[in-house]
């Protein structure tokens, strides 16, 4: 057999193994194939089932009443996104106004909500307190802002030192003490708790540190003549012995703040579980990622709530031997978050021949209202109290 006969055989063959092939391939129904049993119908309704987990969030109307709505009452949420809200503190429209998106979301993400859902809760929140005139509009002149309610203040039970904080330590804001130990950071707490309870406001301390002494509340009143039993009666102590649980009931703050008409939060310290807990440079990012989340709940209950927030931060010192120096803990975020920052310094060791008198140094580092000053205060057994250096000192 000549060369192109054998080709042509071959060649041959070929196409006709190729046509059987395509005879044996069936062809594709235009039905969806049908894995594990379900039928089309079924398919359908678990699709939209699907999409019904994707709350829609509705526009917030031009005129409605000034009436503070449940998140129930939200048309399109469900009864398990209600009781998820609730789990971290929001029970109503105005906790959601002030609560962070990412929050949510993670607490809705088992329910397949997604970020942008979140988001829209909170901004539907914020739009319906507007409109209805609970809070402020978005856009206000300075004379409108002049007018507004002005803030409370909160005595520290000294006049010379309530002077110095322009009336006492103010709400809408939180005014932070730093400085080492025994500069009187906790003593300023126990004074302005120990003098706001004893007028009736309740107080919630949130000792962090295991610190906090019912006695020394009662050696305050003695000292300073105020009500002993009101003033126990009215300080709330929550001590969590750890970071997560402190985090956890920063969570619960405005549910605990209405729940118990709270004015003043102490906070003492805001770091110390976290610098325990969250050790080496490896741990820095999420240690001040939960910070800043804590400092946000702390500002958004102070600023919503009309409530006054007083927290102590501990420092470090400087490792630069050209910089040397004291710095407050938590870096930029407590410091940025921060509405006042006072830093404390101790006259010499307490008790000793160079500060016999218990005295110590208050500066404001930092403020958007009052004055870069200095004043000098005295610890004893009345708690704190201002000193005029240019008059004879008492004895602590």
């Amino acid at each position: 057999m000549k060369k192109k006969e054998i080709l042509d055989e071959i060649e041959k063959d070929i196409l006709e193994n190729k046509d059987k092939k395509e005879d044996s391939i069936p062809e594709v129904s235009e039905e969806p194939i049908n894995f594990g049993g379900i039928d089309k119908e079924e398919e359908i309704k678990l699709e939209s089932d699907d999409d019904e987990q994707e709350e829609s969030v509705p526009e917030v109307p031009e005129h409605i009443e000034p009436i503070l709505m449940e998140i129930a009452d939200i048309p399109g949420v469900g009864s398990l996104t209600v009781q998820k809200l609730k789990d971290i503190g929001i029970i109503n429209i105005a906790d959601l106004a002030i609560a962070s998106a990412m929050s949510i979301h993670e607490k809705l993400a088992s329910t397949k909500h997604s970020r942008a859902f979140c988001e829209k809760l909170v901004v539907f929140a914020d739009e319906y307190l507007k409109k209805s005139g609970i809070t402020n509009k978005p856009l206000m002149t300075c004379k409108e802002m002049k007018n507004q309610k002005p803030r409370k203040r909160f005595s520290t039970g000294d006049e010379m030192i309530d002077e110095w904080f322009g009336g006492g330590i103010e709400s809408r804001a939180v005014t932070e003490f730093y400085g080492r130990f025994r500069s009187g950071k906790t003593q300023i707490c126990y004074c302005t708790a120990v003098k706001t309870a004893s007028e009736g406001k309740k107080v919630l301390y949130v000792d962090t540190e295991n610190t906090f002494d019912p006695m020394r509340v009662d050696e305050i009143c003695k000292v300073r003549k105020y009500d002993m039993d009101i003033a126990e009666e009215n300080i709330l102590v929550m001590q969590p012995k750890a970071a997560s649980l402190f985090f956890k009931d920063m969570q619960q703050l405005a549910r605990h703040i209405k729940e118990n008409n709270i004015e003043l939060v102490i906070v003492d310290s805001i770091i110390a579980l976290h610098r325990a807990e969250f050790i080496g440079r490896s741990n820095l990012s999420e240690r001040q990622q939960q910070l800043s989340r804590i400092m946000s709940f702390l500002v958004r209950c102070a600023e919503h709530y009309d409530v006054a927030v007083m927290i102590t931060n501990q420092v470090l010192d400087s490792p630069d031997q050209f910089k040397p120096g004291t710095y407050a803990t938590g870096g930029n975020i407590i410091s940025h978050s921060s509405t006042h920052r006072v830093y404390m310094k101790s006259q010499g060791m307490s008790n000793s021949a160079s500060n016999k008198n218990n005295l110590s140094d208050m500066l404001m580092e930092d403020s958007p209202r009052y004055a870069r000053s200095e004043l000098t205060i005295q610890l004893g057994k009345f708690g704190v109290r201002g000193i005029d250096p240019s008059k004879p000192i008492p004895k602590a």
